[in-house]
C-alpha cells in the first residue's frame, strides 16, 4: 500500500502457548524476508522493532538518546477524564492509581512520578550478565506491567520476544550489509554518522 513507517508490537497478553510462538516465529521470519525483498529493490522502509534492534547494534546498546523511553517525563499520557499516566499504554481503563501520577486539576505529583522511574530504571539480576541486555527493551514500563504487574519487573516472554527480535533483525543486517546494499546503508549509516560524532 506504499506505507514507509510500520510499527509491529506483540500482544504481551495472549497466550504465548508452544503453537502460538511457533507462528509467531514464522511470521517474524516473513517479516524479514519482506522487509530484505523491499531493501534490495531499493526502497527505504522503516519496520519496527527490527529497525530499532538494527540501531541499537550500530550504537552499541539502547542507552543511547535515540532509544531511551521518555516514561513519565518527555511523554505523558492524558485520559479523558484529565488523569495523568507516564505512557499512553498504562491508561487502559484509567483506574489504576498505582500508575496515575496526577491530573490536570492538580498536576504532576512529582513524588510518584519519580517512585516510578526509579522503579523501571533498576536492573534485575537475571538481565545484569545478559550478553542481549543493551539492546534489550527490558526498561520498558509498560511492557513489563503488562507481563508482571510491575513496571520493574521484567518476565521471560519479554526475554523470549527480545531475542526473537534482536536475532531476526541481526539477520536481516548482515545479508543487507554483506550486500553492501545502498537503501540499507542510506537508512542505518548516513544518519548515525554525526550522532556517533557528537557521542564520541
Amino acid at each position: 500500500l506504499g506505507a514507509r513507517n510500520l510499527y509491529f508490537s506483540p500482544n504481551y497478553l495472549g497466550n504465548w502457548d508452544e503453537p502460538a510462538r511457533e507462528r509467531f516465529e514464522a511470521g517474524l521470519l516473513a517479516l524479514g524476508e519482506r522487509m530484505l525483498f523491499h531493501f534490495r529493490r531499493g526502497c527505504d522502509l522503516r519496520v519496527d522493532p527490527l529497525n530499532g534492534k538494527i540501531i541499537t547494534h550500530l550504537l552499541e546498546g539502547s542507552g543511547r538518546p535515540i532509544a531511551q523511553c521518555g516514561f513519565g517525563c518527555d511523554e505523558l499520557a492524558i485520559a479523558p477524564s484529565g488523569r495523568i499516566y507516564p505512557c499512553d499504554r498504562l491508561v487502559n481503563q484509567d483506574d489504576n492509581e498505582e500508575l496515575c501520577i496526577g491530573d490536570l486539576e492538580r498536576g504532576l505529583d512529582l513524588k510518584k512520578r519519580n517512585a516510578l522511574r526509579r522503579s523501571k530504571a533498576r536492573v534485575e539480576p537475571k538481565c545484569r550478565d545478559c550478553e542481549l541486555r543493551e539492546r534489550c527493551s527490558h526498561w520498558c514500563g509498560c511492557a513489563n506491567y503488562e507481563t508482571t504487574g510491575s513496571v520493574a519487573r521484567s518476565s521471560d516472554l519479554i526475554c523470549y520476544f527480545e531475542g526473537a527480535f534482536i536475532g531476526e533483525a541481526d539477520r536481516v543486517a548482515n545479508l543487507l550489509f554483506e550486500e553492501n546494499n545502498p537503501a540499507f546503508l542510506r537508512r542505518f549509516y548516513l544518519p548515525l554518522v554525526p550522532m556517533l560524532q557528537r557521542t564520541s
